[in-house]
């Protein structure tokens, strides 16, 4: 019975006596079905327990997680577990079981309830086109929900990219183009992610495909006749839209047909055996490519050559109908053999069964297989209509007889005779040749000696599967009446030598061998029948085949065409051929095969040769020859050279033999030579004859000879230009055979231009330019005149060569090493506002005297620009100059020379001088390089400063300066100068000079009118010759144009009260190639020592593209030199920046920067102690290994434009190993690279993230944290990046550091790059293994002012490598921490504090990778071939180092405050020292400090 909802038995219920009153007892458990369940999806059901007891119990029960019960499941049958929230628990039932004896409690075993599997997605990429509006890409069919309920979202997408429900969207009118990596995010009802990326490419708009090239494709003779095969191996650039079709053309671009597809494809139904040239372009969606290059082929010959026709029917030639033939007792017909006892005498066995009587005075063939068995002759014969015979001769052990006859008789009754003959016969055949020998022949000369004859034995030759080629005809030079073939069925027999005279020899129908030649000599096998075979497939006309060659002949003798030899081969040759030509006059000769040597001597061979075969020419017409090697050992001495004389006649050898349409062949792989060492045998002649025959059939020896046609005439391009331009011309579109050669004429309107024989042509005047294209063959030639191409007056490009320098200078001057210049062809010039020096940052704030910021500047060598400081200069100072040269060709339109070179003292108010080789004075600009004077009192600078001016007749330079008064006897101003004349067409000089007495403003007239101002160049001179005013503001000229053509204005500040005797002079340089822009600076006081000028608009590439030109204004009224004097220098491509070391008061600043055209230098030069960009060396060029480079060939590259996210697509990929990011030059934020989110590359397959070769991709942080930083990850190469610090003194600009404990990144390398850093450390190194930082420049522009920071932070690192480095102002580099094994080599150190510092305080976090624990602060240091250059406090400081070792380190000058000495120990001078010590210091091979 069943109580309530539990189950219960009563004690009675067996029927038994009433049972005493007890308590409940389970009997069994409850339990729940399933044991486990999917949310959301499955319901847990329970099944009740059991139990005993009197009264029955009453059971009830509830649903528990856990221990504790879940509220409103009483007594309810099941269970729905819903949410995350029940996911993960353990559910059971609890059961109450009761009657008024008791209770009891009974748990059901657990259950446990699961989540759906969480979804998973599969993206496919996605490509689409620029400017197409929105595009669309679903991605929930990609997506396998597994039940869940799902939205999407992109994480960090760019710009134009959204989504919407699954629908992502792309404006690809605003996204960026190239390849992002999208990451989309599936979240479901559970909050769980499902994360996955696809790549979209954006293409530009799409346009048509590119044009084939050669690389693409080629062109073949087809398989069949009238056929060609076009092979596609790959197609062209697709322009963004998939390529559909290919068209080719055959009618000069006039007639293009679909292909039908894009595969490679077969051209049919052409005219057999032509040349036709094919155009392919390819089709896409938006239309049409251009066509490219052109292919030529030779269109398929019919090969379909008949078989000669045989006169008796099959079952009389092949004896399968013995009724054919008469039956006797002396022979048998039977199973297809005629078989004769050799018992018989004279036995004929003859046939009626002829299709067509033989007639008298046709010429026949016939073919007699047999086989001899034991003696006796067998020979062909005929019995006459009207009575008589005619016969062959008997031939002795023959296999096989091919002769020829012309018939004497009409014969009825044709067959053979055995005179007696015991053997059996199984084909025997007659043709008649009469139609064909007067048909049209092509004839195939096989001449040579006997590797040509086959007098080889018949080694691995089965004779018995030789077929007949019963295509060709065949002519020798013999009256000899058979072809044999020697033979018995157990092996050959050699037959005796035909009796034979040379002579005219009968034409015969078919080649078997052995075919006969001139030579006795015929038993073996020769190339000739396979030669036949290959050549009878490819041929329209009938072959015949004139077999001609003899063993032993001699080039030189009997094949002499001189007369010097006997030339009895070559004689005979000359008859068979003529012999054929006389037949018929379109018998033509097609080909020559010729094997010969082991007779002759190399030396003079090539040209007898070629002189042969031109006289055969001049008879015969052109014809292929194919040269077949010669037999011998190839390793001898003798092969080899007569081998190599005979390619010297192959078509392209470039020798003076070279034949048109001449082939050599080499012997075939593997090729077998006889046992006599000399002759191949005649398996290998038979290779031998199919290559060398399909060598002629691929060179076209049937091509139909046609002279030159031009079907268009040929084009110049451009149509128009400049002089200088380069002009090239095509050949145009022409027919002929065999191939064309090209020749070229350019003319001057009309004028041949001597020497302009090449397809293109650099002009060098005005005019029309046009050419003369002459086409020629073997055929005839023919020219056709171009188009012309009208030439005007040049812009030149390539003309010039920039090199920037911004050198340190010491108190006593120095040396700057460039690029070599033609010193004839370059000046420099010195990019400072008055032609000196910004001074010395120590003196900010102090007045400073000439002689402190005089500097003078000149090229000394055509490597080396010398920095020239007075004496009395005490302190250093910075540079900035540029050095122009003209690379262009003499007397182009942007030449200049350089007509005089001095340096010029003077000791009075003038000096002047006449330079020498001037040609036009008003063409020449004598450019101040640089100026010193000796005085020391800051109130001087009146008489500091020189101007220049020019007589424009005569060429004689006046320099004017020193003031007046008494004071110029107190010193001497040195001034350098440069004359220049600007001789080129393109250029213009302007000139104008006045005195200005007091005045602020005024304008110069110049000496002409300028075209545009936006194409001329105003350089300035400036002196000041009044008494005792030196103010700042009364030496600050700026100069601009005016406001017309012929005026250049002049200001200074308006403070200015300068007194008489101002001296402006002007020169300005136009030329119509240039474009000179400029850009002003206008800076309130207090004026800061540096400011920079964006020139971005310029769209530099490259620094060396332009030159800078600087005046400025100063409002300061005392003398706080240089304040208004300042220097200029490129910072990037983008940033020009003005500096004088010292700050204050009103600036205003003229920048002219000047674009030359298409300057062909490398970025900005870096000289010993430092160029603007790229890395310098150190100062004794030691060997190190060359920077590494990472070709794109070997990794999955991605193209990023500038501004694209860098991070986005780092997060979008699955695995870093081998991948490749390359950047655009442009701006970029900062990133990060961090193990346990992006993993790692590998060393076999690096990450690399790789600037542009030209302009910059600058990385810039702007949340003052690391700007970039690689976290752990492994084997992350950085190459020709610029990094930017943060304005953080706690952040890097790049930081590479450990993940985790454990977690130590190794085989970091940044390559090419700069370190710009702001106020943290440049580069942060923390745990680190096996690092390389090699050409890097370490760049202190940035304002950085934290002292306590380094350009370079090493701490905790085993293997690190510091190469080529430039490390500029500021502390360069500090290594500590445990660290071990640095190798610092070729690196320069300018204008830095404290330079380098190896070690810190015994103990003081060391690292305990390696070796449990580390005594040192570092270990195993060295640094070699570096140099330091006005560097201030120590260079190099140790503290706490063992083995260190120093080579070649060199001071080239000490700043303010530095110390003597290189190298500086703290602490650790001497052994037994506890506080720092040093040990195994050795410096230049000298222990200094010895080991502890």
């Amino acid at each position: 019975m069943q109580i309530g909802i539990g189950t219960s038995i009563a004690a009675n219920s067996l029927g038994g006596p009433s049972a005493p009153p007890s308590a409940p007892v389970n009997l069994s458990a409850p339990s729940i079905t399933p044991t486990s369940a999917i949310a959301d999806d499955q319901v847990f059901t329970r099944v009740p327990g059991t139990y005993l007891g009197n009264p029955s119990p009453v059971v009830s029960w509830v649903w528990r997680k856990g221990t504790t019960p879940i509220a409103g499941t009483e007594n309810q049958a099941t269970y729905a577990p819903t949410g995350q929230a029940d996911v993960g628990a353990d559910y059971n039932i609890y059961e109450t079981a009761t009657n008024g004896e008791g209770s009891v409690n009974v748990a059901s075993s657990n259950a446990s309830a699961s989540l759906r599997a969480q979804a998973t997605m599969a993206l496919a990429d996605q490509t689409f086109s620029e400017n197409t509006g929105e595009q669309t890409y679903d991605v929930a069919p990609d997506t396998a929900a597994n039940g869940n309920t799902l939205s999407w979202s992109l994480v960090s997408p760019p710009a134009g990219v959204t989504i919407a429900g699954s629908l992502v969207t792309v404006d690809t009118d605003t996204a960026p183009l190239g390849t992002q990596a999208i990451n989309v995010r599936a979240i479901d009802e559970y909050s769980r992610q499902t994360n996955q990326s696809f790549y979209l490419q954006i293409f530009d708009i799409v346009t048509a495909p590119a044009a084939f090239a050669d690389s693409n494709w080629s062109v073949t003779t087809g398989s069949g006749p009238g056929e060609l095969e076009v092979s596609i191996a790959s197609l062209p650039a697709n322009g963004g839209a998939t390529i559909t079709d290919v068209e080719y053309d055959l009618d000069g671009g006039n007639s293009w047909m679909s292909s039908e597809g894009t595969a490679s494809f077969t051209l049919a139904s052409l005219t057999e055996n032509t040349s036709y040239t094919v155009r392919l372009r390819a089709v896409n969606s938006v239309g049409v490519g251009p066509d490219g290059n052109t292919e030529t082929g030779i269109s398929g010959a019919s090969g379909s050559l008949t078989e000669f026709t045989g006169l008796f029917p099959a079952g009389a030639a092949d004896f399968t109908d013995p009724a054919q033939w008469p039956s006797s007792a002396n022979y048998t017909v039977s199973g297809g053999t005629l078989t004769f006892d050799n018992t018989t005498g004279g036995v004929s066995v003859l046939s009626d069964a002829l299709t067509t009587n033989i007639v008298d005075g046709r010429h026949y063939a016939v073919y007699v297989d047999a086989i001899r068995r034991d003696g006796g002759s067998l020979a062909w014969r005929g019995e006459g209509v009207s009575g008589g015979s005619q016969s062959g001769t008997g031939i002795n052990a023959a296999r096989r007889v091919l002769d020829s006859f012309t018939a004497n008789r009409d014969i009825d009754e044709f067959g053979v005779r055995g005179t007696p003959f015991d053997g059996d016969v199984d084909f025997f055949q007659v043709y008649d040749l009469t139609d064909e020998v007067a048909g049209q022949l092509d004839i195939h000369i096989l001449a040579g000696q006997s590797n040509m004859v086959g007098a080889s034995a018949t080694t691995g030759f089965d004779t018995l599967t030789e077929e007949l080629e019963l295509r060709a005809l065949s002519i020798s030079g013999t009256e000899q009446s058979a072809f044999k073939f020697h033979t018995d069925e157990t092996g050959p027999t050699i037959n005796a030598a035909l009796g034979s005279k040379d002579g005219i020899g009968l034409i015969r129908g078919g080649m078997i061998e052995p075919v006969t030649h001139s030579s006795a000599n015929f038993e073996g096998v020769s190339p000739a029948t396979s030669i036949a075979k290959v050549i009878c497939d490819a041929s329209v006309e009938r072959p015949i085949f004139a077999c001609l060659a003899h063993g032993g002949s001699d080039l030189f003798d009997e094949w002499d065409h001189t007369g010097a030899g006997t030339g009895e081969h070559y004689d005979l040759m000359i008859a068979n051929v003529d012999h054929v030509r006389g037949l018929n006059a379109a018998n033509k000769v097609k080909t020559f095969f010729w094997c010969q040597g082991e007779s002759s001597s190399h030396v003079g061979y090539a040209p007898q040769f070629k002189a042969m075969i031109d006289t055969l020419r001049a008879t015969w017409g052109e014809f292929l020859v194919v040269i077949m090697e010669h037999g011998g050992d190839p390793a001898s001495a003798g092969h080899i050279d007569m081998k190599a004389e005979q390619q010297k006649l192959a078509t392209g050898s470039g020798d003076a033999s070279e034949l048109t349409r001449c082939i050599y062949v080499e012997r075939p792989a593997g090729a077998v030579l006889e046992a006599d060492g000399t002759h191949f045998t005649g398996t290998t002649n038979r290779l031998r004859g199919t290559e060398a025959a399909q060598a002629a059939v691929t060179a076209g020896f049937d091509q139909i000879l046609v002279a030159p046609v031009f079907t268009a005439e040929p084009v110049v391009a451009p149509a128009t230009g400049y002089v200088g331009d380069v002009l090239s011309v095509t050949n145009g579109t022409t027919t002929g055979n065999p191939s064309l050669g090209f020749t070229y004429q350019w003319q001057l309107d009309g004028v041949d231009v001597p020497g302009a024989t090449s397809s293109s042509v650099t002009t060098h005047a005005i005019g029309d330019w046009t050419c003369d294209v002459t086409a020629t063959n073997s055929q005839g030639s023919v020219t056709g005149p171009s188009n012309a191409s009208t030439i005007a007056a040049a812009v030149a490009t390539d003309d010039f060569a920039i090199q920037h320098f911004s050198p340190a200078v010491l108190a006593g001057g120095r040396t700057q090493a460039i690029t070599a210049v033609d010193l004839n062809s370059a000046f420099i010039l010195n990019n400072h506002s008055v032609k000196q020096s910004p001074g010395q940052s120590a003196n900010d704030g102090t007045e400073m005297a000439p002689d402190e910021l005089g500097l003078g500047m000149r090229l000394t060598s055509s490597d080396t620009v010398t920095l020239d400081r007075e004496a009395s200069a005490l302190l250093g100072t910075n540079a900035s100059l540029s050095v122009l040269e003209y690379v262009g060709d003499p007397g182009g339109a942007n030449e200049f020379i350089v007509r005089d070179r001095r340096t010029v003292a003077l000791t009075g108010a003038s000096d002047s001088f006449t330079p020498s080789g001037i040609v036009n004075a008003d063409k020449c600009i004598p450019i101040v390089t640089g100026q010193r004077s000796s005085l020391a009192f800051a109130g001087d600078w009146d008489h500091a400063l020189a101007a220049t001016s020019i007589n424009r007749s005569t060429g004689e330079v006046s320099v004017d300066g020193r003031g007046s008064g008494s004071v110029e006897t107190q010193g001497i101003l040195t001034v350098e100068i440069t004359t220049v004349e600007f001789t080129g067409s393109n250029w213009t000089v302007h000139y104008a000079t006045e005195n200005a007495d007091t005045a602020v403003t005024g304008t110069l007239t110049l000496s002409g009118s300028v075209a545009s101002w936006s194409n001329a160049w105003i350089m300035h001179d400036f002196a000041k010759a009044g008494l005792g005013n030196g103010n700042t503001n009364d030496i600050a000229s700026i100069y601009r144009p005016g406001s017309a053509p012929n005026e250049v204005d002049w200001s200074f500040d308006p403070t200015h009260t300068g007194n008489a005797g101002q001296r402006h002079t002007v020169y300005v340089l136009e030329n119509p190639s240039i474009t000179v822009s400029r850009f002003q600076d206008s800076v309130a006081s207090p004026a800061p020592v540096t400011g920079d000028i964006d020139v971005s608009s310029l769209g530099l590439a490259l620094t060396t593209e332009a030159l800078l030109y600087v005046s400025t204004t100063i409002s300061d009224t005392g003398a706080n030199h240089p304040r208004g004097q300042r220097t200029v220098r490129f910072i990037d491509e983008n940033t020009v920046r003005h500096f004088a070391q010292n700050s204050g008061s009103d600036l205003e600043v003229e920048l002219q920067v000047i674009q030359l055209p298409n300057t062909g230098t490398p970025e900005i030069a870096s000289g010993e102690s430092g160029g603007d960009t790229g890395a310098g060396g150190g100062s004794t060029g030691s060997s190190l290994p060359p920077v590494p480079e990472y070709p794109d060939s070997d990794f999955t590259v991605i193209n990023l434009s500038a501004g694209a996210n860098i991070q986005s697509t780092i997060n979008g990929l699955s695995d870093l190993a081998g991948v490749k990011i390359k950047l655009a030059a442009g701006n970029y934020a900062a990133f990060e690279v961090d193990v346990a989110q992006h993993g790692s590359g590998t060393s076999a397959n690096p990450f690399v993230i790789e600037g542009p070769a030209t302009g910059t991709a600058r990385i810039k942080d702007t949340a003052s944290d690391d700007t970039v930083l690689i976290a752990g990850a492994d084997h992350v190469i950085l190459d020709r990046l610029y990094i930017e610090g943060a304005p953080n003194s706690s952040r890097a600009a790049l930081h590479v550091r450990l993940k985790n404990a454990g977690i130590y990144p190794q085989g970091f390398q940044l390559l090419r790059s700069t370190i710009a850093r702001r106020e943290g450390d440049g580069i942060k190194f923390s745990e680190v293994i096996d690092t390389l930082v090699d050409t890097v420049v370490f760049s202190d522009d940035l304002n950085a002012s934290s002292s306590s920071e380094r350009h370079l932070d090493f701490n905790k690192f085993d293997n690190a490598t510091v190469y080529r480095c430039e490390f500029r102002g500021h502390r360069a580099m500090n290594i500590k921490g445990g660290s071990r094994n640095a190798v610092i080599a070729d690196c320069s150190f300018v204008n830095c504090v404290n330079t380098v510092e190896i070690g810190e305080a015994p103990g003081t976090g060391y690292w305990t990778l390696f070796d449990g624990i580390r005594n040192w602060s570092v270990l195993g240091t060295s640094i070699t071939n570096c140099t330091f250059d006005n560097c201030t406090g120590t260079n190099i400081k140790f503290k706490d180092v063992h083995d260190f070792t120093a080579t070649g380190n060199r001071q080239l000058s000490s700043g303010e405050g530095a110390t003597d000495a290189v190298y500086s120990y703290v602490h650790g001078n001497q052994v037994g020292q506890s506080t720092y010590r040093n040990s195994n210091i050795v410096v230049d091979g000298v222990q200094v400090i010895p080991a502890i």
